[in-house]
């Protein structure tokens, strides 16, 4: 089964992946995909402190944050959210599809 609501996972997931290098969590974030039988697909954000823990559930995980030892602001040199947003841009666009696109269920 192919995932029928790609384009807004794919969006959906952009505005996660640049909201942990805002936030600079100092926990693991797992990001968790869900198809339903008739492939429409859902995000969810499972907060993960040790990371060693999971939801025991039907997901693919598709993505963790890890916690950073500094301020990921200040390690890139990002002077502002929307520093983060234009200079990440494609690389986030890129990451989105690559994740996706490996975990299309055929």
């Amino acid at each position: 089964m192919v995932i029928k609501n790609y384009d807004e996972i794919h969006d959906e997931l952009i505005e996660m992946l640049k909201g942990f290098v805002k936030q600079s969590a100092d926990f693991q974030i797992d990001v968790y995909l869900y198809v339903d039988e008739d492939g429409i697909a859902k995000l969810q954000e499972f907060v993960n402190p040790g990371g060693n823990s999971w939801l025991n559930d039907d997901h693919i995980k598709i993505y963790s944050s890890k916690p950073p030892y500094d301020d990921l602001k200040k390690e890139y040199g990002f002077d502002s959210d929307e520093a983060i947003d234009e200079d990440c841009g494609g690389f986030f666009d890129d990451l989105a599809d690559y994740i996706l696109e490996r975990n299309e269920i055929e």
